[in-house]
């Protein structure tokens, strides 16, 4: 037993004076594109967040990742037919929010002084889409209210230099529902990342 015991904490004595050099925190913000197939038209939606990460060996990591909630929109002018069939000029309006929880794994690679990463994981995604009309001549028309909550994947790759700084484009699957619609994205991201 006392053997064994001697064993058991040879082994994690490494492990345990090196957890401090490898949890590291990281501060990412970027810029995604939306598309949505219920909305007229395609978003910017700009994308902050920030987590904890874990290199449990030189090239393999994980990463756990919040995010801000994110809402953006647009208005498009045209006409709207009234209670009495006239037309009148109205505007309509489009919103969408985004808040997300990401798990991922993190492979990392280094050629010279520069740094190459490839990143996989999924995230928990809350949606939400409100589509109106809206006039001076009549009242608001709600055209959609819906909320989702579900999971989607995502990737990203991209480089890192001085050990410090990270930067890679983004890719997501599909999520969402026939009642909501379908969202996806893609994008750009910065991250700053902070060792312990």
């Amino acid at each position: 037993m006392k053997n064994i015991k001697i064993t058991l904490f040879t082994v994690l004595l490494p492990f345990c004076s090196n957890v401090s050099a490898e949890v590291y925190f990281h501060v990412s913000g970027g810029l995604d594109y939306v598309l949505h197939e219920k909305s007229d038209k395609d978003y910017p939606l700009l994308n902050l967040k920030g987590g904890v990460g874990y290199q449990v060996t030189p090239k393999l990591g994980v990463e756990f990742d919040i995010t801000a909630k994110s809402t953006t929109g647009l208005d498009s002018s045209g006409t709207c037919t009234t209670t009495v069939n006239t037309q009148v000029s109205c505007t309509k309006k489009e919103e969408i929010s985004r808040f997300m929880a990401v798990a991922s794994g993190v492979y990392t690679h280094n050629i010279a002084n520069l740094g190459l990463f490839a990143k996989a994981g999924l995230s928990f995604v809350s949606s939400s889409f409100n589509s109106y009309f809206e006039g001076d001549q009549f009242a608001k028309t709600t055209i959609a209210d819906e909320s989702h909550y579900g999971i989607s994947g995502i990737a990203s790759a991209g480089v890192i230099f001085s050990e410090k700084h990270r930067v890679g484009a983004i890719l997501s699957t599909k999520y969402g529902d026939s009642g909501i619609g379908k969202f996806n994205y893609f994008g750009i991201e910065y991250s700053y990342l902070i060792a312990l």
